[in-house]
């Protein structure tokens, strides 16, 4: 997106279960600088007793800004099978079609 200049406003939540697993948000805070319209949060499942930010899950989230939203989003998921598929579900509850709805599923490798 800030490679072709994009316009459209964006939101991403960065789901993860701790803070420890928190990473890359260097390159996020890149991006919005380059993007105006673009913002993130990270989302901790578990978080300790010290965590200031959003907690849950990234669902969570995307349920509630979907029922504020004003118009229609486009929405990508990348994540394990589990949270792809409530994302799916949450959009289809919203009433998006599912065209709008591009989803990537990963699960952890083994080390």
């Amino acid at each position: 997106m800030a490679e072709w200049g994009e316009p459209q406003s964006s939101r991403l939540w960065f789901g993860v279960h701790t803070e420890a697993e928190i990473f890359g948000t260097e390159v996020l805070d890149a991006l919005v600088g380059q993007l105006p319209g673009f913002r993130y949060e990270v989302v901790v499942g578990h978080p300790s007793n010290g965590w200031r930010g959003p907690v849950g899950r990234p669902t969570d989230h995307l349920a509630e800004a979907l029922a504020e939203a004003s118009d229609a989003p486009d929405i990508y998921a990348c994540g394990p099978p589990g949270m792809v598929a409530a994302t799916k579900k949450i959009a289809a509850q919203a009433g998006l079609p599912a065209e709008r709805v591009v989803v990537e599923n990963f699960a952890p490798s083994a080390a």
